[in-house]
């Protein structure tokens, strides 16, 4: 089994074979190494996948110093909080750049969960060419309009993250072919 690292950097090597013709294949880019840098940060940092719905003991307490490191001015460089604030930075990339890859491939300026059918029914994809990035997608989607959001615990563990970074990177390549069809 390859380390969450040993796949990140994988991607990365391929991201940085991608060449970019138009604007929106660098803006997709951006947003792919983005997420890579937010994986790698969560992992070096030993992010921990949360899945049941308490929140760590202390949780409150950690919340309060890392509130005070602000207050002084200081920066907060380790712990499972900024983990956790690198993971949650990569789903949120994953995120835009999954509506903004199907937006691409698909001409269309729909919600994600639309312009998936649309990709799916025109055979440009393929159910499991996106299922991680629909998940995530779906997840980000929850905590943006959820009122609990994530508290009750998360859904996408790290290797799902960065399968979706995968995923991603594919969709940039098909959305790049798919542009030089039109």
């Amino acid at each position: 089994m390859h380390q969450p690292i040993d796949l990140i950097k994988s991607i990365a090597a391929d991201l940085g074979s991608y060449p970019c013709n138009t604007e929106e294949d660098l803006g997709l880019k951006g947003f792919i190494l983005g997420a890579l840098y937010s994986l790698l940060r969560a992992t070096q940092l030993n992010y921990l996948h949360r899945t049941g719905p308490a929140l760590p003991t202390g949780y409150e307490n950690e919340l309060n110093e890392i509130g005070e490191s602000f207050a002084r001015g200081e920066v907060v460089d380790e712990g499972q909080w900024l983990a956790g604030f690198y993971f949650n930075s990569a789903m949120q990339r994953l995120a835009s750049g999954y509506h903004r890859g199907l937006q691409l491939v698909t001409g269309d300026i729909l919600e994600a969960h639309e312009l998936a059918d649309i990709a799916l029914k025109r055979k440009l994809l393929l159910t499991d060419d996106i299922k991680f990035l629909d998940t995530v997608h779906g997840e980000v989607h929850k905590l943006h309009r959820d009122r609990y959001g994530l508290l009750k615990g998360r859904t996408i563990s790290l290797a799902d993250a960065i399968e979706a970074a995968r995923q991603l990177l594919n969709l940039a390549k098909v959305a790049r072919q798919t542009s030089r069809n039109k």
